[in-house]
């Protein structure tokens, strides 16, 4: 077979493949298994290229079309200890955290392009850093397409696992580029990190989930906030408990409740503050739970809170707007393409003090809580996974002619 018919066969070619690698389910991983469900629905002919470790979540909806590479990392005693060493050798010796990533995916990248030339598949749609730099690795005739999911350290904070050279060439080497939010492609810009051809397109919102969730039985007495950025300070979590220390101690607000969601350690600066100021009672710790319950604390919420230093269209806060919740947020990110200051809820300044008085404004003002939760009731059909994976669909099919 010439040059051309390996051209022409990669656009008659019509099947389209999903890939993520992780340890485990998260925000990320949640919407690529909608973005499936909701393709199949569409007729869309499609795989997802995955990982044993989270391989059986879409095996759920559809075991047939589920491809693993078999074990992301081997979790054998012998490969933690390597895998260990290897990471201190790379950040300590080499000081090259990249490398450590690079050398444990390199294994895996002939496996992705045997899969991709055996199941004829035409375009393929990565999900998060792993299965991100393994496409940009491999020797294929089809498209490539990535997501961003978030900043890769570009805004310079959090996520950081790649150099900044690594991420720059993984990204300049996709036909495709999707993200949920402008603010990702103006970070990327202002990196000059090139993009070839980008689309805007959201992340989605199972409104009929949503509306079976049933609300926790909360004390009707309080005024329940909830956070569920655990014990991480880029999610805000030291503004938040100063926030709530001027609310209690300045603001006389003594019947307000916090629940943190997401792991809390003890040892945490976090936990000692919350022990210091003496606002145990005004906090509740729920923890990491599993299975969406996270959903049931916060139907029941009188207020979603995201005070986050970086962020950008984040899962929790589409799952408030889809909930019909009142919002406040910190203007960071891309989070103003969500919220609209005082339409659909508040934007803080990365300031506990401006968070607590609205915080305050908001619990005085129980008309002003409905309004901006009515709002939310409205934009929330906007995100609805049918349209969204439709706006998938049409990608597909565009740069497949």
């Amino acid at each position: 077979m010439g040059p051309k018919d390996k051209k022409k066969v990669r656009f008659t070619m019509r099947k389209s493949a999903l890939m993520v690698f992780s340890a485990g389910i998260g925000g990320a991983e949640s919407v690529v298994k909608e973005v499936f469900a909701h393709l199949l629905l569409l007729k869309e002919d499609i795989v997802v290229i995955t990982c044993d470790e989270i391989a059986d979540v879409f095996r759920e909806i559809n075991p047939v079309r589920v491809l693993s590479i078999g074990k992301l990392y081997n979790n054998s005693f012998f490969s933690k200890g390597y895998r260990f060493l290897l990471y201190k050798l790379c950040n300590k010796l080499f000081k090259n955290k990249d490398l450590y990533n690079r050398l444990l995916l390199k294994k895996h990248i002939k496996k992705i392009a045997k899969i991709i030339c055996s199941e004829n598949i035409s375009i393929v749609h990565a999900h998060l850093m792993q299965a991100i730099y393994c496409l940009s690795k491999c020797k294929t005739d089809a498209v490539k397409m990535a997501t961003i999911h978030d900043a890769h350290g570009l805004d310079n904070m959090g996520f950081d696992e790649l150099a900044y050279q690594t991420v720059k060439d993984m990204y300049e080497q996709m036909d495709i580029v999707t993200a949920a939010c402008n603010y990702f492609f103006d970070l990327f810009r202002n990196n000059n990190i090139n993009l070839k051809m980008t689309f805007i397109v959201e992340n989605g919102i199972n409104a009929a989930a949503l509306k079976t969730v049933i609300p926790r039985n909360f004390d009707a007495d309080k005024f329940h906030i909830i956070f569920l950025g655990g014990d991480r300070e880029v999610k805000g979590c030291d503004y938040l408990e100063q926030a709530t220390k001027i609310c209690v101690k300045e603001f006389k607000i003594y019947n307000i409740c916090v629940h943190v969601l997401r792991n809390v350690s003890e040892a945490s600066s976090f936990y000692h503050a919350v022990v210091r100021d003496g606002l145990q009672e005004y906090f509740d710790i729920v923890g990491y739970v599993e299975g969406g319950k996270h959903l049931e604390y916060m139907a029941a919420a009188d207020l979603y809170i995201l005070p986050s230093r970086t962020e950008g269209a984040a899962n929790t806060l589409l799952e408030a707007i889809g909930l019909n919740l009142c919002i406040l947020a910190t203007n960071v990110g891309g989070t103003p393409e969500l919220i609209e200051d005082g339409v659909n809820g508040y934007l803080a300044k990365m300031d506990a003090r401006d968070i607590a008085n609205r915080i305050k404004r908001l619990y005085s003002d129980i008309l002003l809580r409905r309004r901006l939760a009515d709002a939310n009731k409205m934009k929330s059909e906007k995100y609805d996974w049918n349209i969204i994976s439709e706006k998938y669909k049409k990608i597909y099919h565009c740069v497949r002619k």
